[in-house]
């Protein structure tokens, strides 16, 4: 996709792009046609947005895009200062959101016609759930493919255990797989004497339910360049076993 690429990169041809390829609003992806207001409804509606972002997959909001029934079909802009609408939309996400989400980047693309997009990215947070705070009201919210949602009951209670056991569920695996190493039950036969084990976990591992074709992926005719072992500039050989695809390269 056009925002697949950091976000001050971005600029008009790439949201224009979504309008040409007719990229309808998904769970990872909203378009708005004007910035939030100052009314309460308003400001409650934005931090919702954000909250449900983080609580899910992450994802993009666009500001100053039109678009119908999903379908983005105008990029519009918003007539305002980029770098101040940043700052109190900024201002809303600490000040409603609880406890803070980081890692949220925000950027405003001028437009050929003078006016302003502004693209907020929220990532997938491992802190969630993260619960809208607005005055006397307290809500949690995720996303669908058809938008943003109210957690019930049951949803709140395993987003707060998922959370907590994500952290448990990589300590753990890092134990096994040095235990495994120290007993020397290894994919490949290691050399006798000192090693060093570098493991490196994606989070998205352990947050969500991916599931990869190892078959599929053995049949790339890259796959030992692009899966490599660190340090080592070419892997010439490559198997199946339990755990997946296993990649080394013979001395």
């Amino acid at each position: 996709m056009a925002l697949d690429k950091p976000i001050e990169e971005i600029n008009e041809v790439d949201l224009t792009s979504l309008i040409d390829a007719g990229t309808p609003e998904l769970k990872t992806l909203d378009y708005k046609q004007s910035l939030p207001g100052n009314s309460d409804d308003d400001r409650k509606e934005f931090v919702a947005d954000i909250s449900s972002f983080a609580n899910a997959a992450g994802g993009h909001l666009i500001y100053g895009m039109r678009a119908d029934e999903g379908v983005p079909v105008e990029l519009l802009g918003v007539d305002a200062e980029g770098d101040g609408a940043i700052l109190r939309l900024e201002s809303l996400i600490r000040d409603g959101i609880d406890p803070r989400i980081t890692g949220i980047h925000s950027t405003a693309i001028k437009l050929a016609n003078s006016r302003t997009a502004i693209l907020i990215r929220v990532p997938k947070s491992f802190s969630s759930p993260h619960m809208v705070r607005f005055k006397n009201t307290s809500r949690f919210y995720s996303r669908a493919s058809n938008g943003k949602y109210q957690l019930d009951v049951h949803e709140i209670r395993a987003a707060f255990l998922g959370s907590e056991t994500t952290a448990e569920r990589i300590r753990n695996f890092r134990l096994d797989r040095v235990s495994r190493i120290r007993a020397r039950e290894t994919g490949i036969p290691l050399r006798a004497g000192p090693c060093t084990a570098l493991h490196i976990i994606p989070l998205t591992a352990f947050g969500g339910s991916a599931i990869y074709d190892v078959i599929a992926l053995k049949r790339s005719v890259a796959i030992n360049q692009t899966l490599a072992p660190l340090f080592h500039d070419l892997a010439n050989h490559s198997r199946i076993n339990f755990d997946g695809l296993l990649i080394v390269a013979n001395n």
